[in-house]
């Protein structure tokens, strides 16, 4: 199943400053630049979003780079190599980001950490099969389908430490694009109290804990209940 990974988003959100739109151009420069793990000719278009956030991209690939007031989102195409990129985004990208990028421009408090690992599932089969289940039967070889749930479970540090509300957020989605089946499993790590600083968010950790979980606990299910024959 990790092998059908086509994208890899991961998100840091912090709480909202408006002075990332007067240092954007500064940080777009350093991302450019030579310390960054991207090759300077990686990011050749600089755009602004409908919510006035700056966006770097190509249009040779589908990987960007997204700056607001709220969140840092980077989102990188696996090449048929997921388990290249996911080692890539932990041991160079993601430290880059948070060691560089947020505490040389100190966006600080940060509230939540994300990853989106996007699958791709050529089987129409599975479209049909997934409408038949959640609507007993009633729906069957829909031409579009989007189903999205979630499931908040609570973090080893918010069991165990009085006052600490940390907790995780698990989104699956389940869409249809023509003859594809897309399923997102989005792990999140919310922060009750924001963290002062982003090298304190034990990012590391993170990205081994929401891989561990999506291998053993996702997949478990999923094969069972939905990709089972």
């Amino acid at each position: 199943m990790f092998n059908k990974i086509t994208n890899i988003t991961i998100g840091i959100r912090y709480v909202r400053s408006f002075r990332i739109s007067d240092i954007s151009g500064e940080i777009i420069d350093d991302i450019l630049g030579s310390k960054s793990p991207f090759d300077d000719k990686h990011f050749p278009k600089i755009g602004t979003d409908k919510n006035g956030a700056k966006v770097l991209y190509s249009e040779e690939h589908d990987d960007v780079v997204s700056i607001s007031r709220d969140e840092i989102i980077l989102s990188l195409e696996t090449d048929q190599d997921p388990d290249k990129v996911f080692k890539e985004i932990k041991d160079k990208i993601l430290p880059y980001f948070i060691e560089e990028i947020m505490s040389r421009y100190l966006i600080k408090k940060v509230t939540r950490l994300g990853i989106i690992f996007r699958h791709k599932l050529n089987d129409k089969k599975l479209v049909d099969k997934i409408s038949k289940e959640l609507t007993f039967n009633s729906i069957t070889e829909p031409n579009e389908m989007l189903v999205r749930f979630s499931k908040k479970l609570p973090t080893m540090r918010g069991v165990a430490v009085r006052g600490n509300d940390n907790y995780r957020n698990i989104i699956y989605t389940f869409e249809t694009l023509e003859d594809d089946l897309l399923i997102d499993i989005d792990y999140q790590h919310y922060f009750s109290t924001p963290v002062s600083a982003a090298t304190e968010t034990n990012s590391e950790d993170f990205m081994d804990k929401s891989r561990s979980f999506m291998e053993s606990e996702s997949y478990t299910w999923l094969k069972k209940y939905i990709l089972e024959d």
